[in-house]
C-alpha cells in the first residue's frame, strides 16, 4: 500500500512514482519565471499555484529570519510527508537534502540530479549552493544564510536529510530539535523563544496537529498557539484516501477553511510509459483569514482531461473567485496555453503563454524553448535528455495589461545569470555578474553583480566584495562606486557585520565615517555618527531593546550611558502581549523635567459587528496596537478597530472623533469616512 512506504522518517519522502514535474529539471524552480499575482499567485510557466501564510509570528525573535510558523501551498508539489500537514503544504522548517538536491520550505528545489549527464557543473543562473562544513552539507543562501544539515538519529540511523540549524548571514543561530523518529518537536531562536511542534494519530497516520509558541522563561506559560485539522479525502481512481489539511484553529478565535478535489493527472500506471497515477489530492477553494494577498477566498481550477486531455498533477489554469467554498464564481486570472501531457515520451514545452485578466486584458510572457525527452523504467528518477540549450525555460520578455502593450526584455550572460533589461519604456540597463559557485580553475561567485551600466549616459555603479575564501565569495559588499564614481567602503567583524563605513568627500560635503559595536545577538550597542555624535542601545538578556539614547557629542569619542537623557521601553512579559511593547517613556523635558509616555494595547477579540471590541479578551492575533494611552494626568488616547482580516475598519482620535474604513473582498480600500462624516470613495 502507498502508505506503508513512507514509514520511515524523512521530512520530505522521494518524489511519488511519476508525479516528478521535470519541466524545470534544474536551478531554483520557479525563480524569476513570472509569478502571477493578480489574484494569488501561480507560476505562469509550471502552472503552479502557490500560497503563503503565517500562522504565528512570535514577537521579539533574533536574527534576520525570525520565528515564524508559516506554511507554504504547491500545487505541483509532488511530495507528501509523515508527521506534516498534508499533500501540498510544507511550513518554514521543512529544509530537506537528498539525491543531490534540496527542498525548500516555499516548494523550490535546487538541483543537480541531473547536470553531470548533460555536462554542467551544477545548476544554472542560481546563487545558492550545497556545501560543507566540518564535513556536515552545509546549504548556503544567496544572502549569506545558510541552512545546516548536521544529522539526526532517526531509529538509530543518523540521517543528513534533516536541518539542525538555519544561520542567518551574520551569524545567528535557530536550531532545530527532533525526536527518535525524525519528527520536528522544537525551533529556537538564539534569545531562547521557542516553537513547540505537536503531533497525534490522525485516521491512523501520524501528523502535525499544533504548533505553540513560548517565550523561553521558565514557568511561562505558551504565548500563540495554532491547530491543525484534517479529513480522509480520495485523490480519485484507485489511489488510497490522505489525510488533507481542512480546517485551522487560531488563538484569536479565527479559522481558515479548505476543502480538495481529486488528483487531475490520469490513471495510467501502466505501459507504454511514461506512467502516472492518481495519488494526492489537491487544494480546491480556500477561506484563509491570515493570507495576506488579496484572494484570502480563492478557487483554483486545474487542467483536466476533459477539456485540455492528459494534465500533469496540479497544473492549475484559472483563479476563480470563492465565496464560503463556492467553485462556479468570475475567474479573476486564467492562462493559456495548458501544461502538456505528462504521458508524451518526447515533450516541446510552449515558449509563450498569455495571461487573461477576469475584466478583459492580456499580457503575454515569452521563454527560451525546451524539448525534454522521458525516460523510463530502471531509475525511479531518471533524468530525461534535452534537445537544444539551455536545459530549462528561462524568461525573455514580457508585456503589462495595456494596449498597445509595452515590453520588458531580459537578457543573461554565459551563466544564465540577467546581464540586461530593457524597460518598458525603452531604457536599458547592464549588469555585469561574478562567477557562479560551480566556476572551475576561476574564484567562485554566487553570480554577484559586480556592475550596473545606464545605456543613456554609460554611468555606472561598481561594487566589490569581501573575500570569504576557503568559502564562495560574494555575499557581502566591501565597497560601493556610485555613478560620479564616489567610493562608499564597508569594513565587516567576523560575522560580516559592518563596524565601520567610510564615505566620500563631494564638493558640499568633508569625507565622514560611521562606526557600530554590537552584542552577543547582534544588536547594535553603539553607533559613532557622521558628525561625530554617539548614541546607544541596551538590550535585557533576550534582546529586547529597553533604552535608547539620544545622541551625544562631548568631543571625548564617549557613548551615552546611565542618566543621559534617554527613551526607555517596557515590556508585557505575560499573556498573548508577551514581548511587545507595553510602554514607551520618553527623555525629559528640560525646563519641568516631566516625561512623556504611552501605553500600548494590541489585539483583542472581535464584537458583534466583526471589529475590534476595545473591551475584549486580549488576543495574540497579528501585533496589532488597537490603544495608544497618553500621560496620566489626562490620560488621553486612541483607538483602533481591525476586523478578522486585520484590515483597519476604524479609528478614534484623543477627542473620541470617529473616522471608519470599508473593503472590498479582494482586500481593497473603498470608502474612508472621516470625523466630519466626509467620504472619500476609490474606484479600481
Amino acid at each position: 500500500m502507498f502508505a506503508i512506504a513512507f514509514t520511515f522518517a524523512m521530512p520530505l519522502c522521494s518524489p511519488l512514482p511519476a508525479a516528478v514535474d521535470d519541466h524545470n529539471p534544474i536551478g531554483v524552480t520557479g525563480a524569476f519565471e513570472g509569478v502571477i499575482t493578480t489574484g494569488c499567485a501561480y507560476n505562469v510557466l509550471n502552472h503552479n499555484a502557490t500560497r503563503q501564510i503565517d500562522d504565528i509570528v512570535v514577537p521579539g525573535a533574533i536574527g534576520k529570519y525570525g520565528l515564524k510558523m508559516t506554511r507554504y501551498y504547491n500545487s505541483r508539489d509532488p511530495h507528501y510527508s509523515l508527521g506534516g500537514i498534508g499533500p501540498g503544504w510544507r511550513h518554514e522548517y521543512m529544509w530537506a537534502n537528498y539525491s543531490d538536491k534540496v527542498d525548500y520550505p516555499n516548494g523550490n528545489t535546487w538541483d543537480t540530479h541531473c547536470t553531470g549527464d548533460w555536462g554542467l557543473g551544477g545548476p544554472l543562473g542560481v546563487s545558492d549552493w550545497l556545501t560543507s562544513w566540518n564535513g556536515l552539507p552545509l546549504f548556503r543562501l544567496a544572502d549569506g544564510g545558510s541552512v545546516l544539515f548536521g544529522g539526526v538519529v532517526i531509529n538509530g540511523t543518523t540521517s543528513y536529510g534533516l536541518p539542525t540549524a538555519i544561520v542567518d548571514p551574520y551569524g545567528q543561530p535557530t536550531t532545530l530539535t527532533y525526536d527518535t523518529n525524525g519528527q520536528l518537536t522544537k525551533v529556537t531562536e538564539p534569545g531562547g523563544r521557542y516553537l513547540q511542534f505537536n503531533y497525534s494519530t490522525v485516521n491512523g497516520y501520524t501528523m502535525l496537529t499544533g504548533v505553540d509558541a513560548y517565550d523561553g522563561v521558565p514557568g511561562h506559560a505558551r504565548t500563540d498557539w495554532v491547530a491543525y485539522h484534517y479529513t480522509l479525502v480520495s485523490p480519485g481512481g484507485s489511489g488510497q484516501s490522505m489525510n488533507c489539511l481542512t480546517s485551522v484553529d487560531y488563538s484569536d478565535g479565527q479559522h481558515a477553511y479548505y476543502t480538495y478535489t481529486t488528483d487531475n493527472q490520469p490513471d495510467h500506471p501502466n505501459i507504454p510509459c511514461p506512467c502516472t497515477t492518481k495519488i494526492l489530492p489537491l487544494v480546491q477553494t480556500c477561506q484563509d483569514v491570515r493570507y495576506k494577498g488579496p484572494m484570502r477566498q480563492i478557487c483554483y481550477e486545474y487542467q483536466d482531461q476533459i477539456r485540455y486531455g492528459p494534465s500533469p498533477h496540479g497544473a492549475i489554469i484559472a483563479e476563480r473567485y470563492s465565496l464560503n467554498s463556492s467553485t462556479t464564481g468570475p475567474q479573476v486570472s486564467w492562462i493559456d496555453p495548458p501544461a502538456p501531457s505528462p504521458l508524451l515520451s518526447t515533450v516541446t514545452f510552449p515558449p509563450s503563454f498569455t495571461e487573461h485578466r477576469g475584466d478583459g486584458p492580456t499580457r503575454t510572457f515569452n521563454y527560451t524553448a525546451l524539448t525534454l525527452v522521458r525516460q523510463t523504467g530502471g531509475d525511479p528518477d531518471p533524468c530525461p535528455g534535452i534537445n537544444g540549450w539551455p536545459p530549462q525555460q528561462f524568461l525573455q520578455s514580457y508585456t503589462d495589461f495595456s494596449t498597445p502593450a509595452h515590453t520588458t526584455s531580459l537578457g543573461y550572460d554565459g551563466n544564465w545569470y540577467v546581464n540586461k533589461v530593457t524597460d518598458a519604456n525603452g531604457h536599458i540597463t547592464d549588469y555585469l555578474r561574478g562567477p557562479p559557485p560551480n566556476a572551475y580553475l576561476s574564484p567562485k561567485g554566487i553570480g554577484q553583480i559586480l556592475k550596473i551600466t545606464h545605456h543613456e549616459d554609460q554611468t555606472h555603479i561598481d561594487y566589490v566584495y569581501d573575500d570569504e575564501n576557503p568559502d564562495i565569495s560574494g555575499h557581502y559588499v566591501h565597497s560601493v562606486s556610485d555613478e560620479r564614481q564616489n567610493v562608499t567602503t564597508y569594513t565587516r567583524d567576523a560575522n560580516h557585520r559592518a563596524t565601520r563605513i567610510d564615505y566620500p568627500a563631494d564638493a558640499n560635503t568633508p569625507a565622514s565615517y560611521e562606526e557600530f559595536t554590537y552584542n552577543g545577538f547582534g544588536q547594535i550597542l553603539t553607533h559613532h555618527l557622521k558628525n561625530g555624535a554617539w548614541e546607544s542601545f541596551v538590550y535585557d538578556g533576550r534582546g529586547l531593546l529597553t533604552d535608547k539614547y539620544n545622541p551625544k557629542y562631548d568631543g571625548q569619542s564617549q557613548a551615552p550611558g546611565g542618566n543621559d537623557p534617554h527613551t526607555h521601553y517596557d515590556y508585557y512579559t505575560s499573556g498573548p502581549w508577551t514581548d511587545r511593547v507595553l510602554k514607551m517613556t520618553l527623555p525629559a523635558n528640560w525646563h519641568y523635567n516631566l516625561q512623556a509616555t504611552e501605553t500600548y494595547e494590541y489585539d483583542r477579540a472581535l464584537g458583534a459587528d466583526g471589529t475590534t471590541n476595545p473591551t475584549g479578551a486580549a488576543q495574540s492575533g497579528r501585533g496589532l496596537v488597537t490603544k495608544i494611552t497618553h500621560t496620566a494626568p489626562e490620560s488621553n488616547y486612541q483607538s483602533f478597530g481591525y476586523d478578522a482580516y486585520g484590515n483597519k475598519r476604524w479609528e478614534e482620535n484623543e477627542l473620541r472623533q470617529h473616522a471608519s474604513y470599508i473593503y472590498d473582498d479582494y482586500n481593497r480600500l473603498l470608502t474612508v469616512t472621516n470625523p466630519l462624516g466626509k467620504i472619500t470613495t476609490y474606484t479600481y
